[in-house]
């Protein structure tokens, strides 16, 4: 599957911010569940633009669970633990 560029964005931010390189697979899978993310809430957008109200609910529902497995996909590779270079370091931890 061929990213968009929303996709590849994605991809070049997580390889200058983070080592990826003993985490590959599930780098890849984080990136493709970020690309379909974004897909479906375009898709969504256009949905609701042409007022139509069904296929917006699925779609709702769709990044509902996309947006659940990219959570889980981050906490799983352990990104969410990491510092972001630059970040202050007493920032209240928001979960």
């Amino acid at each position: 599957m061929k990213l968009t560029r929303d996709g590849r964005r994605f991809k070049r931010w997580l390889e200058q911010h983070f080592e990826l390189s003993g985490c590959w697979p599930l780098a890849d899978e984080l990136i493709r569940e970020f690309d379909h993310l974004v897909t479906l809430r375009t898709m969504a957008q256009e949905a609701q633009a042409r007022a139509d109200g069904a296929l917006y609910l699925k779609l709702c529902n769709a990044i509902a669970k996309s947006s659940a497995a990219f959570v889980r996909l981050w906490r799983t590779s352990g990104l969410n633990t990491l510092e972001l270079p630059g970040e202050i370091r007493n920032q209240p931890n928001r979960r």
